[in-house]
Protein backbone atom coordinates (compact mmCIF):
# COMPACT_ATOMS: atom_id res chain seq x y z
CA UNK A 1 0.00 0.00 0.00
CA UNK A 2 1.77 3.39 -0.86
CA UNK A 3 1.66 6.08 1.80
CA UNK A 4 -0.63 8.36 0.51
CA UNK A 5 -3.44 5.52 0.44
CA UNK A 6 -2.10 4.32 4.08
CA UNK A 7 -2.97 8.20 4.50
CA UNK A 8 -6.15 7.97 3.40
CA UNK A 9 -7.10 5.38 4.92
CA UNK A 10 -6.45 6.61 8.12
CA UNK A 11 -8.39 9.63 7.48
CA UNK A 12 -11.34 7.29 6.68
CA UNK A 13 -11.04 5.42 9.68
CA UNK A 14 -10.83 8.99 11.57
CA UNK A 15 -13.93 9.94 9.73
CA UNK A 16 -16.09 6.61 11.01
CA UNK A 17 -14.43 7.20 14.76
CA UNK A 18 -15.87 11.05 15.06
CA UNK A 19 -19.06 9.97 14.12
CA UNK A 20 -19.20 7.56 16.25
CA UNK A 21 -17.94 9.97 18.75
CA UNK A 22 -20.58 12.80 17.26
CA UNK A 23 -23.27 10.77 18.07
CA UNK A 24 -21.93 9.55 21.93
CA UNK A 25 -21.65 13.27 22.63
CA UNK A 26 -24.94 13.52 21.46
CA UNK A 27 -26.65 10.94 23.57
CA UNK A 28 -24.30 12.58 26.29
CA UNK A 29 -26.16 16.16 26.01
CA UNK A 30 -29.51 14.14 26.18
CA UNK A 31 -28.89 12.26 29.34
CA UNK A 32 -27.65 15.71 30.51
CA UNK A 33 -30.32 17.52 29.62
CA UNK A 34 -33.05 14.38 30.97
CA UNK A 35 -31.17 15.25 34.39
CA UNK A 36 -30.87 18.53 34.97
CA UNK A 37 -32.94 20.70 31.94
CA UNK A 38 -31.94 24.16 32.23
CA UNK A 39 -32.25 24.62 35.92
CA UNK A 40 -29.02 26.19 37.18
CA UNK A 41 -27.33 22.82 38.14
CA UNK A 42 -26.65 22.89 34.49
CA UNK A 43 -25.47 26.08 33.87
CA UNK A 44 -22.84 25.32 36.94
CA UNK A 45 -21.91 22.33 34.66
CA UNK A 46 -21.33 24.12 31.58
CA UNK A 47 -19.12 26.93 33.37
CA UNK A 48 -17.03 24.21 34.83
CA UNK A 49 -17.00 21.90 31.58
CA UNK A 50 -15.67 25.07 29.57
CA UNK A 51 -12.00 25.13 31.34
CA UNK A 52 -10.89 21.81 30.04
CA UNK A 53 -12.62 22.21 26.98
CA UNK A 54 -10.75 25.38 26.73
CA UNK A 55 -7.26 23.03 27.96
CA UNK A 56 -7.66 20.37 25.76
CA UNK A 57 -7.87 22.81 22.67
CA UNK A 58 -4.85 24.75 23.62
CA UNK A 59 -2.62 21.82 24.74
CA UNK A 60 -3.92 19.56 21.60
CA UNK A 61 -3.10 21.68 18.96
CA UNK A 62 0.03 23.07 20.37
CA UNK A 63 1.54 19.92 21.18
CA UNK A 64 0.75 18.53 17.98
CA UNK A 65 2.02 21.10 16.26
CA UNK A 66 5.11 21.81 17.74
CA UNK A 67 6.10 18.21 18.67
CA UNK A 68 5.06 15.58 15.95
CA UNK A 69 7.57 17.25 13.36
CA UNK A 70 10.63 16.88 15.78
CA UNK A 71 10.00 12.99 16.71
CA UNK A 72 9.60 12.36 13.17
CA UNK A 73 12.60 13.75 12.40
CA UNK A 74 15.16 12.19 15.15
CA UNK A 75 12.92 8.90 14.19
CA UNK A 76 14.20 9.42 10.81
CA UNK A 77 17.86 9.95 11.59
CA UNK A 78 17.50 7.25 14.61
CA UNK A 79 18.08 9.26 17.05
CA UNK A 80 16.80 7.22 19.21
CA UNK A 81 18.40 8.82 22.87
CA UNK A 82 17.56 11.74 21.74
CA UNK A 83 14.13 10.98 21.04
CA UNK A 84 13.46 9.61 24.65
CA UNK A 85 15.22 12.19 25.95
CA UNK A 86 12.31 14.79 24.12
CA UNK A 87 9.56 12.96 25.13
CA UNK A 88 10.72 12.62 28.46
CA UNK A 89 10.94 16.39 28.72
CA UNK A 90 7.83 17.03 27.32
CA UNK A 91 5.44 14.85 29.22
CA UNK A 92 7.59 15.98 32.59
CA UNK A 93 7.09 19.56 31.69
CA UNK A 94 3.43 19.12 30.55
CA UNK A 95 2.84 17.42 33.89
CA UNK A 96 4.33 20.16 35.88
CA UNK A 97 2.67 22.70 34.06
CA UNK A 98 -0.61 21.51 34.38
CA UNK A 99 -0.19 20.89 37.97
CA UNK A 100 0.58 24.10 38.87
CA UNK A 101 -2.04 25.46 36.98
CA UNK A 102 -4.34 23.09 39.02
CA UNK A 103 -2.50 24.32 42.32
CA UNK A 104 -3.10 27.88 41.32
CA UNK A 105 -6.82 26.94 40.68
CA UNK A 106 -7.12 25.51 44.10
CA UNK A 107 -5.71 28.29 45.83
CA UNK A 108 -7.19 31.20 44.69
CA UNK A 109 -10.77 29.28 43.10
CA UNK A 110 -13.13 31.09 45.15
CA UNK A 111 -11.95 34.80 43.59
CA UNK A 112 -11.68 33.45 40.53
CA UNK A 113 -15.67 32.02 40.95
CA UNK A 114 -16.52 35.61 42.05
CA UNK A 115 -15.28 36.69 38.70
CA UNK A 116 -16.07 33.78 36.58
CA UNK A 117 -19.80 32.86 37.90
CA UNK A 118 -20.61 36.75 38.96
CA UNK A 119 -24.24 36.76 38.39
CA UNK A 120 -24.62 32.69 40.79
CA UNK A 121 -26.59 32.69 44.08
CA UNK A 122 -24.09 32.34 46.90
CA UNK A 123 -25.26 28.30 47.14
CA UNK A 124 -24.64 28.06 43.27
CA UNK A 125 -21.53 30.05 43.58
CA UNK A 126 -20.34 27.35 46.13
CA UNK A 127 -20.92 24.19 43.93
CA UNK A 128 -18.90 25.50 41.26
CA UNK A 129 -16.22 26.01 43.42
CA UNK A 130 -17.09 22.11 44.70
CA UNK A 131 -17.05 20.97 40.91
CA UNK A 132 -14.28 22.68 40.15
CA UNK A 133 -11.72 21.00 43.17
CA UNK A 134 -13.16 17.84 41.78
CA UNK A 135 -11.98 18.62 38.36
CA UNK A 136 -8.63 19.41 39.25
CA UNK A 137 -7.47 15.99 38.29
CA UNK A 138 -8.74 15.86 34.67
CA UNK A 139 -6.70 19.04 34.44
CA UNK A 140 -3.45 17.45 34.89
CA UNK A 141 -4.72 14.64 33.00
CA UNK A 142 -6.11 16.62 30.01
CA UNK A 143 -2.47 18.08 29.39
CA UNK A 144 -0.90 14.56 29.26
CA UNK A 145 -4.02 13.15 26.96
CA UNK A 146 -2.67 15.91 24.89
CA UNK A 147 0.96 14.67 25.36
CA UNK A 148 0.09 10.99 24.32
CA UNK A 149 -2.12 12.17 21.63
CA UNK A 150 0.49 14.03 19.94
CA UNK A 151 3.06 10.92 20.17
CA UNK A 152 0.84 7.94 18.93
CA UNK A 153 0.07 10.55 16.04
CA UNK A 154 3.87 11.01 15.48
CA UNK A 155 4.16 6.99 15.16
CA UNK A 156 0.98 7.17 13.01
CA UNK A 157 -1.67 5.30 15.27
CA UNK A 158 -4.28 7.55 14.84
CA UNK A 159 -7.26 5.09 16.47
CA UNK A 160 -6.39 5.39 20.05
CA UNK A 161 -6.28 8.97 20.26
CA UNK A 162 -9.57 9.99 18.14
CA UNK A 163 -11.56 7.92 20.48
CA UNK A 164 -10.31 9.75 23.80
CA UNK A 165 -14.08 12.10 23.43
CA UNK A 166 -15.58 8.56 24.02
CA UNK A 167 -14.22 7.71 26.90
CA UNK A 168 -14.91 11.65 28.46
CA UNK A 169 -18.73 11.45 27.11
CA UNK A 170 -19.08 7.83 28.31
CA UNK A 171 -18.11 8.88 32.09
CA UNK A 172 -20.77 11.71 31.95
CA UNK A 173 -22.84 9.75 30.85
CA UNK A 174 -22.88 6.94 33.57
CA UNK A 175 -22.54 9.82 35.74
CA UNK A 176 -25.94 11.20 34.92
CA UNK A 177 -27.70 8.07 34.19
CA UNK A 178 -26.70 6.44 37.51
CA UNK A 179 -25.72 8.47 40.59
CA UNK A 180 -27.12 12.22 39.12
CA UNK A 181 -30.18 11.16 40.99
CA UNK A 182 -28.17 10.43 44.34
CA UNK A 183 -25.42 13.11 44.15
CA UNK A 184 -26.26 15.90 41.77
CA UNK A 185 -24.53 17.62 39.60
CA UNK A 186 -21.39 16.77 41.21
CA UNK A 187 -21.59 13.77 39.68
CA UNK A 188 -20.87 14.96 36.18
CA UNK A 189 -17.35 15.91 37.19
CA UNK A 190 -16.67 12.97 39.02
CA UNK A 191 -17.50 11.38 35.37
CA UNK A 192 -15.98 13.69 33.47
CA UNK A 193 -12.84 13.18 35.63
CA UNK A 194 -12.93 9.36 35.36
CA UNK A 195 -13.12 9.72 31.81
CA UNK A 196 -10.24 11.70 31.23
CA UNK A 197 -8.08 9.58 33.90
CA UNK A 198 -9.32 6.80 31.69
CA UNK A 199 -8.18 8.69 28.37
CA UNK A 200 -4.38 9.06 30.18
CA UNK A 201 -4.22 5.00 30.84
CA UNK A 202 -5.52 4.19 27.61
CA UNK A 203 -2.75 6.65 25.96
CA UNK A 204 -0.23 5.31 28.44
CA UNK A 205 -0.75 1.32 27.33
CA UNK A 206 -1.20 1.69 24.17
CA UNK A 207 2.47 3.62 23.86
CA UNK A 208 3.91 1.11 25.88
CA UNK A 209 2.46 -1.74 23.73
CA UNK A 210 4.10 0.24 20.64
CA UNK A 211 7.80 0.01 22.29
CA UNK A 212 7.66 3.74 22.85
CA UNK A 213 10.09 4.35 26.07
CA UNK A 214 11.10 7.99 27.62
CA UNK A 215 12.27 8.67 31.10
CA UNK A 216 10.19 11.62 33.20
CA UNK A 217 12.47 13.36 33.55
CA UNK A 218 13.86 17.06 32.32
CA UNK A 219 16.80 17.28 29.64
CA UNK A 220 17.16 21.08 28.99
CA UNK A 221 19.16 20.40 25.43
CA UNK A 222 19.02 21.74 21.97
CA UNK A 223 15.55 19.89 21.04
CA UNK A 224 13.66 21.01 23.87
CA UNK A 225 14.59 24.19 22.83
CA UNK A 226 12.94 23.70 19.45
CA UNK A 227 9.77 22.27 20.67
CA UNK A 228 9.71 25.70 23.15
CA UNK A 229 10.65 27.59 20.03
CA UNK A 230 7.68 26.07 18.05
CA UNK A 231 5.32 26.00 20.57
CA UNK A 232 5.03 29.37 21.59
CA UNK A 233 3.50 30.78 18.32
CA UNK A 234 1.09 28.09 18.21
CA UNK A 235 -0.39 29.07 21.77
CA UNK A 236 -0.20 32.97 20.67
CA UNK A 237 -2.54 31.37 17.20
CA UNK A 238 -4.86 30.04 19.34
CA UNK A 239 -5.59 32.45 21.60
CA UNK A 240 -6.07 34.78 18.65
CA UNK A 241 -9.06 32.63 16.93
CA UNK A 242 -10.29 32.64 21.13
CA UNK A 243 -9.89 36.86 20.68
CA UNK A 244 -11.83 36.46 17.15
CA UNK A 245 -14.66 34.38 18.75
CA UNK A 246 -15.02 37.00 21.32
CA UNK A 247 -15.24 39.67 19.06
CA UNK A 248 -18.07 38.02 16.84
CA UNK A 249 -20.09 37.53 19.78
CA UNK A 250 -19.50 41.21 21.21
CA UNK A 251 -21.04 42.90 17.33
CA UNK A 252 -23.73 40.10 17.87
CA UNK A 253 -24.95 41.47 21.02
CA UNK A 254 -25.89 44.36 19.49
CA UNK A 255 -28.14 43.15 17.14
CA UNK A 256 -31.75 42.07 17.72
CA UNK A 257 -32.93 39.39 20.48
CA UNK A 258 -31.74 35.58 18.46
CA UNK A 259 -29.46 36.90 16.22
CA UNK A 260 -26.33 35.66 18.80
CA UNK A 261 -28.01 32.48 19.30
CA UNK A 262 -29.15 32.12 15.65
CA UNK A 263 -25.05 32.69 14.93
CA UNK A 264 -24.13 30.06 17.45
CA UNK A 265 -26.47 27.18 15.98
CA UNK A 266 -25.30 28.04 12.82
CA UNK A 267 -21.91 28.32 13.48
CA UNK A 268 -22.08 24.36 15.08
CA UNK A 269 -23.91 23.36 11.79
CA UNK A 270 -21.02 24.66 10.22
CA UNK A 271 -18.35 22.82 12.29
CA UNK A 272 -20.01 19.26 12.09
CA UNK A 273 -18.62 18.50 8.12
CA UNK A 274 -15.17 20.51 9.06
CA UNK A 275 -15.21 18.79 11.92
CA UNK A 276 -15.48 15.26 10.20
CA UNK A 277 -14.07 15.93 7.34
CA UNK A 278 -10.90 18.35 7.69
CA UNK A 279 -10.45 17.22 11.65
CA UNK A 280 -10.32 13.79 10.29
CA UNK A 281 -8.08 14.42 7.63
CA UNK A 282 -5.26 16.51 8.93
CA UNK A 283 -4.72 14.09 11.61
CA UNK A 284 -2.95 11.50 9.68
CA UNK A 285 -2.06 14.16 6.88
CA UNK A 286 0.40 15.81 9.49
CA UNK A 287 2.90 13.21 10.06
CA UNK A 288 2.85 12.89 6.17
CA UNK A 289 3.70 16.57 5.46
CA UNK A 290 6.46 16.20 8.32
CA UNK A 291 8.09 13.00 6.51
CA UNK A 292 8.15 14.41 3.29
CA UNK A 293 9.69 17.51 4.83
CA UNK A 294 12.47 15.27 6.29
CA UNK A 295 13.27 13.71 3.18
CA UNK A 296 13.31 16.92 1.29
CA UNK A 297 11.02 15.66 -1.27
CA UNK A 298 8.54 19.10 -2.35
CA UNK A 299 7.22 17.03 -4.81
CA UNK A 300 5.48 14.25 -2.96
CA UNK A 301 4.63 17.12 -0.79
CA UNK A 302 2.86 19.01 -3.54
CA UNK A 303 1.30 15.67 -4.51
CA UNK A 304 -0.06 15.07 -1.35
CA UNK A 305 -0.80 18.94 -0.58
CA UNK A 306 -3.19 18.56 -4.09
CA UNK A 307 -4.64 15.39 -3.39
CA UNK A 308 -6.20 16.97 -0.13
CA UNK A 309 -7.57 19.85 -1.79
CA UNK A 310 -9.41 17.96 -4.19
CA UNK A 311 -11.10 15.21 -1.66
CA UNK A 312 -11.64 18.44 0.44
CA UNK A 313 -13.30 20.01 -2.30
CA UNK A 314 -15.32 16.86 -3.41
CA UNK A 315 -16.66 16.25 0.27
CA UNK A 316 -17.16 19.74 1.16
CA UNK A 317 -18.53 21.63 -1.74
CA UNK A 318 -21.72 19.86 -2.57
CA UNK A 319 -22.17 21.07 2.13
CA UNK A 320 -21.47 24.45 0.97
CA UNK A 321 -24.10 24.54 -1.35
CA UNK A 322 -26.91 22.76 0.35
CA UNK A 323 -26.26 25.47 3.02
CA UNK A 324 -27.08 28.10 0.43
CA UNK A 325 -30.10 26.43 -1.60
CA UNK A 326 -31.96 24.89 1.40
CA UNK A 327 -30.80 25.99 5.10
CA UNK A 328 -33.92 26.77 6.48
CA UNK A 329 -35.30 23.49 5.91
CA UNK A 330 -32.52 21.84 7.36
CA UNK A 331 -32.25 24.37 10.42
CA UNK A 332 -35.94 23.47 11.19
CA UNK A 333 -35.42 19.71 10.41
CA UNK A 334 -32.32 20.11 13.11
CA UNK A 335 -33.53 22.42 15.39
CA UNK A 336 -37.12 23.10 15.58
CA UNK A 337 -39.20 22.00 18.58
CA UNK A 338 -40.07 23.80 21.46
CA UNK A 339 -38.94 27.45 22.08
CA UNK A 340 -37.54 27.18 18.57
CA UNK A 341 -40.18 28.89 16.37
CA UNK A 342 -39.98 29.98 12.91
CA UNK A 343 -38.32 32.87 13.64
CA UNK A 344 -35.86 31.05 14.93
CA UNK A 345 -35.80 29.19 11.97
CA UNK A 346 -35.41 32.38 9.49
CA UNK A 347 -32.17 34.02 11.52
CA UNK A 348 -30.48 30.79 11.85
CA UNK A 349 -30.91 29.58 8.05
CA UNK A 350 -29.77 32.83 7.08
CA UNK A 351 -26.90 32.79 9.12
CA UNK A 352 -26.16 29.61 7.95
CA UNK A 353 -26.24 30.00 4.54
CA UNK A 354 -24.02 33.04 4.49
CA UNK A 355 -21.61 31.22 7.11
CA UNK A 356 -21.29 28.40 4.54
CA UNK A 357 -19.11 30.37 2.26
CA UNK A 358 -16.37 29.90 4.50
CA UNK A 359 -16.19 26.10 4.85
CA UNK A 360 -13.81 25.18 2.16
CA UNK A 361 -11.40 28.08 2.51
CA UNK A 362 -10.94 27.21 6.11
CA UNK A 363 -10.72 24.14 5.74
CA UNK A 364 -7.53 24.50 2.89
CA UNK A 365 -6.32 27.05 5.06
CA UNK A 366 -6.28 24.32 7.79
CA UNK A 367 -4.22 22.05 5.74
CA UNK A 368 -1.82 24.64 4.50
CA UNK A 369 -0.91 25.59 8.34
CA UNK A 370 -0.14 22.04 8.86
CA UNK A 371 2.58 22.10 6.21
CA UNK A 372 3.80 25.29 7.41
CA UNK A 373 3.80 23.95 10.79
CA UNK A 374 5.63 20.62 9.27
CA UNK A 375 8.18 22.95 7.84
CA UNK A 376 8.98 24.25 11.12
CA UNK A 377 7.34 27.71 9.95
CA UNK A 378 4.64 28.67 13.00
CA UNK A 379 5.56 32.17 12.91
CA UNK A 380 4.07 32.61 9.57
CA UNK A 381 0.24 30.85 10.26
CA UNK A 382 0.40 33.39 13.96
CA UNK A 383 0.76 36.55 11.35
CA UNK A 384 -1.80 35.09 9.17
CA UNK A 385 -4.55 34.74 11.89
CA UNK A 386 -3.40 37.92 13.78
CA UNK A 387 -3.97 39.84 9.79
CA UNK A 388 -7.15 37.46 9.74
CA UNK A 389 -8.90 39.21 13.66
CA UNK A 390 -8.10 42.23 11.79
CA UNK A 391 -9.84 42.33 9.08
CA UNK A 392 -12.50 40.41 10.61
CA UNK A 393 -13.13 43.51 12.99
CA UNK A 394 -12.37 46.23 10.24
CA UNK A 395 -14.99 44.32 8.13
CA UNK A 396 -17.97 43.78 11.09
CA UNK A 397 -17.20 47.40 12.16
CA UNK A 398 -18.09 48.39 8.52
CA UNK A 399 -20.84 45.87 7.06
CA UNK A 400 -22.58 45.22 10.62
CA UNK A 401 -24.17 48.43 10.91
CA UNK A 402 -25.36 48.34 7.43
CA UNK A 403 -26.29 44.15 7.26
CA UNK A 404 -27.04 43.57 10.87
CA UNK A 405 -26.60 39.79 11.30
CA UNK A 406 -25.15 39.13 7.84
CA UNK A 407 -22.65 41.55 8.36
CA UNK A 408 -20.94 39.45 10.98
CA UNK A 409 -21.21 36.44 8.69
CA UNK A 410 -19.98 38.08 5.33
CA UNK A 411 -17.51 39.38 7.43
CA UNK A 412 -16.25 36.23 8.89
CA UNK A 413 -16.58 34.52 5.26
CA UNK A 414 -14.42 37.32 3.63
CA UNK A 415 -11.54 37.35 6.19
CA UNK A 416 -11.20 33.48 6.10
CA UNK A 417 -11.20 33.66 2.73
CA UNK A 418 -8.43 36.42 2.35
CA UNK A 419 -6.35 34.16 5.01
CA UNK A 420 -6.53 31.14 3.27
CA UNK A 421 -5.17 32.90 -0.07
CA UNK A 422 -2.65 34.95 1.47
CA UNK A 423 -1.44 31.88 3.51
CA UNK A 424 -1.77 29.57 0.33
CA UNK A 425 1.01 32.15 -1.57
CA UNK A 426 3.04 32.44 1.05
CA UNK A 427 3.44 28.45 0.71
CA UNK A 428 3.79 28.64 -3.33
CA UNK A 429 6.66 31.33 -2.54
CA UNK A 430 8.21 28.60 -0.75
CA UNK A 431 7.81 25.30 -2.47
CA UNK A 432 6.55 26.64 -5.74
CA UNK A 433 2.78 25.92 -7.56
CA UNK A 434 1.23 23.14 -5.74
CA UNK A 435 -1.45 22.24 -8.39
CA UNK A 436 -0.37 22.92 -11.75
CA UNK A 437 -2.79 20.51 -13.89
CA UNK A 438 -6.09 20.57 -11.81
CA UNK A 439 -8.33 22.96 -13.78
CA UNK A 440 -10.35 20.15 -15.35
CA UNK A 441 -11.15 18.38 -11.92
CA UNK A 442 -12.03 21.33 -10.18
CA UNK A 443 -14.43 22.56 -13.01
CA UNK A 444 -15.41 18.64 -12.66
CA UNK A 445 -16.34 19.49 -8.61
CA UNK A 446 -17.77 22.14 -9.38
CA UNK A 447 -20.37 21.13 -12.33
CA UNK A 448 -21.49 18.01 -10.35
CA UNK A 449 -22.42 20.38 -7.20
CA UNK A 450 -24.48 22.58 -9.61
CA UNK A 451 -26.17 19.44 -10.60
CA UNK A 452 -26.83 18.20 -7.13
CA UNK A 453 -28.06 21.48 -5.34
CA UNK A 454 -30.19 22.20 -8.47
CA UNK A 455 -31.54 19.10 -8.17
CA UNK A 456 -32.44 19.11 -4.10
CA UNK A 457 -33.71 22.36 -4.78
CA UNK A 458 -36.38 21.79 -7.47
CA UNK A 459 -37.19 18.50 -5.58
CA UNK A 460 -37.82 20.00 -2.58
CA UNK A 461 -40.47 22.23 -3.91
CA UNK A 462 -42.10 20.05 -6.22
CA UNK A 463 -42.52 17.60 -3.26
CA UNK A 464 -44.23 20.48 -0.85
CA UNK A 465 -46.94 19.60 -3.54
CA UNK A 466 -47.37 16.08 -1.85
CA UNK A 467 -46.07 16.83 1.33
CA UNK A 468 -47.75 19.95 2.03
CA UNK A 469 -47.30 20.42 6.11
CA UNK A 470 -44.43 23.40 6.73
CA UNK A 471 -43.24 21.39 10.09
CA UNK A 472 -43.36 17.85 10.84
CA UNK A 473 -43.63 14.76 9.25
CA UNK A 474 -44.17 16.50 6.15
CA UNK A 475 -40.77 18.75 6.42
CA UNK A 476 -38.66 15.75 6.84
CA UNK A 477 -39.68 13.67 4.32
CA UNK A 478 -39.03 16.57 1.97
CA UNK A 479 -36.38 17.55 3.31
CA UNK A 480 -34.87 13.86 3.42
CA UNK A 481 -36.28 12.70 0.27
CA UNK A 482 -34.70 15.43 -1.62
CA UNK A 483 -31.16 15.34 -0.07
CA UNK A 484 -31.36 11.75 -0.38
CA UNK A 485 -32.00 11.88 -3.99
CA UNK A 486 -30.07 13.98 -5.42
CA UNK A 487 -27.00 12.84 -3.00
CA UNK A 488 -27.26 9.46 -5.03
CA UNK A 489 -26.96 11.36 -8.49
CA UNK A 490 -23.70 13.13 -7.25
CA UNK A 491 -22.11 10.45 -6.17
CA UNK A 492 -22.95 8.99 -9.34
CA UNK A 493 -21.15 11.34 -11.19
CA UNK A 494 -18.46 12.13 -9.06
CA UNK A 495 -17.57 8.54 -9.50
CA UNK A 496 -17.47 9.51 -13.36
CA UNK A 497 -14.18 11.42 -13.08
CA UNK A 498 -11.05 9.73 -13.05
CA UNK A 499 -9.29 11.53 -10.96
CA UNK A 500 -6.98 8.89 -8.34
CA UNK A 501 -8.69 10.75 -5.29
CA UNK A 502 -12.31 9.53 -6.75
CA UNK A 503 -10.57 6.51 -7.55
CA UNK A 504 -8.97 5.95 -4.03
CA UNK A 505 -12.97 6.52 -2.79
CA UNK A 506 -14.60 3.80 -5.03
CA UNK A 507 -12.53 1.20 -3.27
CA UNK A 508 -12.49 1.77 0.06
CA UNK A 509 -16.02 2.98 -0.43
CA UNK A 510 -17.03 -1.07 -2.43
CA UNK A 511 -18.77 1.37 -4.71
CA UNK A 512 -17.55 -0.21 -8.18
CA UNK A 513 -20.05 -2.81 -8.18
CA UNK A 514 -22.56 0.43 -8.68
CA UNK A 515 -21.15 0.80 -11.85
CA UNK A 516 -21.31 -2.18 -13.35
Amino acid sequence: MSKNNKVLNAALLLIVVNVVSKTVGFVREMFVAAQFGTSISADIFVAVSTVPNLLLNLTGGALSAALIPIIIRLRTQKEDLRLKQLMGSVFSLTGLLMTGFALLLYIFIEEIADYYVVGFSPEARMLTIEMFKIILPALVGIGLVSFFAAVLNAYEHFFVPSIGPIFYSTGIIIAAAFFAKTFGVKSLAVGMTAGVILEVLLGLTIALKRGIRFAPRIWWNSDLKEVGYLIVPILISLGVFQVNTLVDRMFASTLQEGSLAALNYAYRVTQLPLSLFVGSMVVPLFPMFSKKVSASDMEGLKDLLARSYHILGILLLPVVAIFIVLPEPLIAVLFQRGEFGSRAVELTGLALATYSLMILPYAMRDVITRVMYSMKDTWTPVINSVIMVLLNITLMALLVPRLGMVGITASVAISTTFAFLRLRHKLVKKIGVVETKAQNIWLAILGNTAVFSAGAWLLYRALMLVWTEPVGPDLWLRTFVSLGASGILYVLLTLRLKAPEVEWIKTRLRLDRLRG
